[in-house]
């Protein structure tokens, strides 16, 4: 009983039922090859953190997430778009975003980003590390 979540590069998240009329659109259910590993989770509540947020997978991340009742801190390198999405999104439910410029490549800017995470929340339910940089070769 949830929904089938997905995330496209272009800031949209799309879900669509996995069953009939009357789907619980706060929680998700993440269908992967062998049933049995089938997760549901329940965003109404939670507490959210997202990596790399600025644009892309990350901000739509964190878009879905917020659209489906959670609390949300959006980090990025890039802070003004962060923290323009973060204005966005409170400005939907007030005070459920928050915009953190975040180096997590580096030891203390994780420690920064998850003290403020907690202040802001009261704690951390899922952890989005979402980051990275491609250098187009593998």
């Amino acid at each position: 009983m949830g929904w089938i979540f997905g995330v496209s590069a272009g800031d949209e998240a799309v879900g669509t039922p996995n069953h009939g009329a009357g789907s619980n659109i706060s929680s998700l259910t993440f269908d992967l090859p062998a049933s049995e590993y089938a997760r549901t989770v329940e965003f109404a509540g939670a507490r959210i953190v997202v990596t790399g947020a600025a644009g892309g997978i990350g901000a739509a991340l964190a878009r879905r997430s917020h659209h489906l009742g959670a609390h949300v801190v959006l980090a990025d390198l890039h802070d003004a778009s962060v923290l323009r999405i973060a204005s966005e999104l409170n400005a939907i439910r007030p005070s459920t975003a928050l915009g953190v410029a975040a180096d997590i490549g580096t030891e203390n800017g994780n420690r920064d980003l998850v003290n403020a995470s907690r202040a802001f929340m009261g704690g951390i339910d899922l952890f989005f590390a979402n980051a990275g940089v491609g250098t187009g070769g593998f």
